[in-house]
């Protein structure tokens, strides 16, 4: 699983979403419906990633802890 980070644009090669910085300096990420910081945006891709991975797949543990980390319920995000 890949993300491609650049100053403007971040993007999940394994799930296809997007994370995009607006004017004012936050992120925008595809599915999630809120504004991040740059390390929220990364944290939030990632999460989408561990939500797509196979069930077996150890990424998939950190899934409550990315969730908290973003103040996000549980369930709130699908893959």
């Amino acid at each position: 699983m890949t993300l491609h980070i650049s100053d403007t644009v971040m993007v999940c090669e394994h799930t296809g979403r997007r994370a995009e910085r607006g004017a004012d300096g936050t992120w925008s990420v595809t599915g999630f419906g809120r504004r991040f910081d740059r390390n929220q945006a990364v944290t939030a891709l990632t999460l989408a990633q561990a939500l797509a991975a196979d069930p077996g797949d150890p990424i998939r543990a950190h899934i409550a802890d990315w969730r908290a980390e973003l103040a996000l319920p549980p369930g709130g995000v699908r893959a």
